[in-house]
């Protein structure tokens, strides 16, 4: 049996909206699984800074290359080029409005980030 960290060990991860509350966790558990690399992906440059800072203030910080790229999951050409570039070997998910009310309001951006972008 494989130990619940070996898929991550080692490998270069991607996580989509890096910079939201549920993004910024999977982040910073993914950082105690020992990748090479972590590839932070957010549209928000705030959202990406700060999620850029706490990172860096874990122990792990040090054995692991964290990349932040600002991009959108809708924009298929910038999304390939990151994970051809950064070798991404794992993609997680996490690019989403999840505030049923302002995309229920706004559907069409709703419909390309939580449809489309995935």
């Amino acid at each position: 049996m494989h130990p619940p960290d070996a898929p991550f060990r080692g490998q270069s991860i991607l996580v989509t909206g890096a910079g939201g509350c549920i993004g910024r966790e999977i982040c910073r558990q993914v950082m105690r699984l020992a990748p090479a690399r972590l590839v932070l992906f957010d549209l928000s440059e705030a959202a990406l800074y700060e999620a850029l800072r706490g990172l860096c203030a874990l122990p792990q910080a040090g054995e692991v290359e964290i990349v932040p790229v600002i991009g959108s999951v809708t924009d298929g050409d910038a999304v390939l080029h990151t994970l051809r570039a950064q070798e991404v070997g794992i993609v997680l998910h996490a690019a989403a409005y999840k505030h049923v009310p302002l995309v229920e309001a706004n559907p069409r951006a709703g419909l390309q980030t939580n449809t489309l972008g995935t």
